[in-house]
């Protein structure tokens, strides 16, 4: 009893947070969650998020776990913050495969989550979820296997490019490329005053990995994206045609192997630090405020359409 007692709570939480959930019981699947004795026993959660860093989104699920505990005094929430590569290439597999898994935890879902449901680690939430999906649409799909929902976003990011407004103004750009066409137009126009255009930052591999993702949505359709993600099958020539448009970053001898090669953790550093010259790069959404704050003469821009 333990076990479903623990997992009410967990639901509940997640209720509160719309944040990922483990399969911390296999009992009463897809039934709802009984709240008469929900309570009325101790019990403590472990979630393992990513806000390993000091800030924000850390202060917020701090507040998340201290505001359900004060009202439900009888659930302890115990957090462990730890870096995103980490929590999911090391420690999730390898808590999994000990049997000994957090109750919560945070994922990137796809392909990873339905390995994992195959494997009998996570609990159906349908049931207990079913106003959020509702509420959110086709973006909670990602987090759902068979039709069964596993897991719910709590956010989504986005990317684009960060350029600097001085080195456009010196290049004669006198305003951000918004097609392809524009970019590969101010790209030459960057090359043309010896500006590098594009900084990769890509010795982790994942981050030039994202340019091939954008292009690939941008160039095709959403049943060729459909069957990629669920069959694996990429024989569309959509995706060869992404990889050539990757080209727009240029060639190896293009561009400064110091920016082909910087490991992105490291890249990043150097880039909001101001010791990195360049005109723009990918950056998510949660690095727009740390760099706004320390180079005005930065901006975002969308990636071009």
């Amino acid at each position: 009893m333990r076990i479903k007692r623990r997992s009410g709570a967990v639901l509940a939480l997640v209720a509160t947070t719309v944040l990922v959930a483990s399969g911390c019981s296999s009992g009463n699947s897809g039934t709802g969650t009984n709240t008469s004795d929900l309570y009325k026993n101790p019990v403590t959660i472990n979630w393992w998020h990513n806000a390993n860093q000091a800030g924000p989104l850390q202060t917020f699920w701090q507040k998340v776990a201290d505001d359900f505990h004060a009202l439900h005094p009888t659930v302890t929430i115990k957090i462990s913050a730890i870096e995103t590569n980490d929590l999911q290439r090391n420690r999730i597999p390898a808590a999994l495969l000990s049997g000994n898994p957090p109750d919560l935890f945070q994922s990137w879902g796809g392909g990873e989550i339905a390995d994992q449901v195959k494997a009998g680690y996570l609990k159906d939430i349908t049931a207990d979820t079913k106003n959020e999906v509702a509420s959110m649409g086709p973006a909670a799909n990602i987090w759902a296997v068979g039709g069964k929902q596993y897991a719910l976003p709590f956010d989504f990011g986005i990317e684009g490019f960060w350029y600097n407004k001085d080195l456009f103004t010196k290049a004669g750009i006198s305003s951000p490329p918004t097609t392809l066409d524009e970019l590969n137009q101010d790209v030459t126009k960057l090359k043309q005053n010896n500006i590098t255009p594009i900084s990769v930052g890509a010795g982790d591999k994942w981050p030039a990995a994202h340019y091939w993702y954008n292009f690939a949505v941008h160039d095709c359709s959403a049943a060729a994206i459909t069957n990629a993600a669920t069959k694996q099958d990429f024989n569309d020539s959509c995706f060869v045609k992404a990889g050539d448009d990757t080209k727009i970053v240029g060639n190896d001898d293009e561009r400064r192997p110091e920016f082909r090669r910087q490991r992105g953790e490291q890249f990043e550093h150097l880039r909001l630090h101001g010791n990195v010259e360049r005109r723009s790069r990918f950056v998510g959404n949660q690095q727009l405020g740390p760099a706004q704050q320390r180079h005005s003469n930065h901006d975002a821009l969308p990636h071009p359409t």
